[in-house]
């Protein structure tokens, strides 16, 4: 099999794969419709899905590095989403280490007292 169309391959693998995982979080979000006062925004869902899946890859094996700026993207975002308050960018992921990222993940989200 050629370069080329190992490459092409790969990245069909890789289309079919973002298929399905776009397939899995519409219905995720289709659970979530819910019509009351207290809804809960489409950007929350997204956050929250997102930063669990995350969790539950960390649990198997190490987060990539692209997976670990997308956690802080989410989590960054889910707490704007939830203080409604600007985003602070001040602490950038590459300088936690690997733990650190693991606690990040295991802390529930803390309750308002």
């Amino acid at each position: 099999m050629s370069s080329k169309k190992l490459s092409e391959a790969v990245k069909f693998d890789e289309l079919e794969h973002l298929k399905e995982e776009n397939a899995k979080l519409k219905i995720a979000l289709a659970k979530y419709q819910v019509s009351n006062p207290f809804e809960i925004s489409d950007e929350q869902i997204i956050c929250e899905l997102e930063i669990k899946r995350l969790r539950e890859a960390s649990m198997d094996r190490a987060l990539s590095t692209e997976e670990t700026k997308q956690f802080d993207t989410y989590a960054k975002n889910l707490k704007v989403i939830k203080e409604n308050a600007p985003i602070d960018t001040s602490s950038p992921v590459d300088e936690l280490s690997q733990k650190e990222l693991l606690e990040l993940l295991s802390d529930e989200p803390k309750q308002a007292q």
